[in-house]
């Protein structure tokens, strides 16, 4: 994919950014600053007063075959491979390994010629591994292991511990069945590149990649037409977002349009997903369905071309459905809140922290994020949604944006006659 285009024109004054630059920007690429990402999500140079059309030089949405290429640039570059046979040909030493740098711990598999090369493990694939073969919460004990240094009188350092114990666990297995350990290659953070393990899953798991994914999606002959309205792609997994429908121009500030979202993930972290939902303009907000009728899935097992005909048949059925939800958010807009934070106290406290519940209070009050009405129920729901962003990781991104879409439901179901009365305190 090309490289962001930065925030200021040619000449040094600020320019607004397209579309097409904010969902680059949610793509963790190399290279990219954050700076760069955190301002390519704030719309600068428009009119962001709702009900106004956007500047259609700041609607430059990528294409899904523009997603598509640069998966398939990334794939070049990372040379996955997937290595399966049992762990007990794994050796895995906390030490680190001399072709690693310092602080990385080292894994290698025998062979018939002798030792792998050095791999470098994710946190999530050291996770997945010692859950094959160590008592429950073993790594927290290798980890505390690892802290403790080497004995000033030449005893053995809390790393070569670590390395012993879980040698000695994997060694004593009864039934240590074949596992996938997907590898690529990747910087190892001194400006050399290695192999990293990514996953440990299991001989079964059915390696549904995003590329095969996104293939799916562009058989459905439409979805070539339609906007990505964001594109975020990291260690744990992928997240599209695109219109329902194609569109023939920008859409208004702050009116929710049709949403299609599509997830995967190549490591085990969640099943491959389609949701209906919506999405705002003003903030880039998500909106994705969590009712039954609004999500689809297709774990990673059994045969994949399954997935790769379910994927637009699903699309079919989800462009009926999402339908309901953009009624139900229109029907939000007129439902008032006599006291909008305490209900929003309440309804959340069992749901989110009280850190996330404090953002999404103050984005309540901003009108520069958040079009709808003053004291409605979707002026709440759109609060906690934007929140959303502001996480780190896709998954906890999700559960928030689920939060929000739940209270749609709530809040709908408790008004009487157009208002949600608060009791006082």
């Amino acid at each position: 994919m090309t490289a962001l285009a930065p925030n200021t024109t040619t000449s040094g004054a600020p320019h607004a950014l397209t579309l097409g630059d904010r969902v680059r920007a949610t793509y963790a690429m190399r290279g990219a600053s954050p700076a760069i990402r955190r301002n390519a999500l704030t719309p600068s140079g428009h009119d962001l007063s709702a009900g106004a059309k956007v500047d259609p030089t700041c609607w430059a949405p990528l294409a899904l075959e523009q997603v598509r290429d640069d998966i398939r640039t990334r794939l070049a570059d990372d040379e996955p491979t997937d290595v399966i046979r049992s762990l007990q040909t794994w050796h895995v030493d906390f030490r680190g390994h001399e072709e690693l740098p310092a602080g990385r711990l080292a894994g290698r598999y025998m062979t018939s010629k002798g030792f792998s090369e050095p791999v470098a493990f994710t946190r999530r694939a050291l996770r997945q591994f010692c859950g094959d073969v160590l008592p429950g919460r073993g790594l927290g004990f290798l980890d505390a292991l690892t802290r403790i240094p080497a004995h000033a009188k030449g005893g053995p350092s809390g790393a070569m511990l670590a390395t012993m114990n879980l040698a000695t666990f994997v060694r004593a297995a009864d039934d240590l069945r074949a596992r996938n350990v997907r590898l690529y290659r990747r910087d190892l953070g001194d400006g050399r590149a290695g192999l990293v393990a990514r996953a440990v899953v299991s001989e079964s798991y059915v390696t549904y990649s995003d590329l095969e994914l996104v293939e799916a999606l562009l058989s459905e002959p439409s979805m070539a037409q339609l906007p990505v309205l964001a594109y975020t792609s990291t260690d744990s997994g992928l997240r599209l977002r695109m219109a329902m429908e194609p569109m023939s121009g920008a859409p208004e500030v702050g009116k929710p349009i049709q949403m299609l979202e599509a997830w995967n993930s190549e490591v085990g972290e969640t099943a491959v997903t389609l949701k209906g939902g919506l999405w705002t303009f003003v903030c880039t907000n998500g909106l994705a369905g969590f009712e039954p009728g609004l999500v689809r899935r297709w774990n990673h097992s059994g045969r994949r071309d399954r997935i790769a005909k379910g994927v637009p048949e699903a699309v079919d059925e989800l462009r009926v459905r999402a339908s309901g939800l953009l009624d139900r958010y229109t029907a939000a807009l007129d439902v008032g809140i006599t006291d909008a934070m305490a209900w929003m106290d309440e309804m959340l406290a069992d749901t989110l922290s009280d850190e996330r519940i404090e953002r999404a209070k103050v984005a309540l009050l901003d009108d520069a994020n958040n079009a709808a009405p003053m004291g409605s129920l979707a002026r709440v729901v759109n609060a906690v949604t934007w929140t959303a962003q502001a996480e780190p990781d896709l998954f906890a991104a999700e559960q928030v944006e689920h939060a929000g879409a739940k209270l749609i439901a709530r809040g709908l179901q408790q008004a009487r006659n157009g208002v949600i009365r608060v009791a006082e305190a």
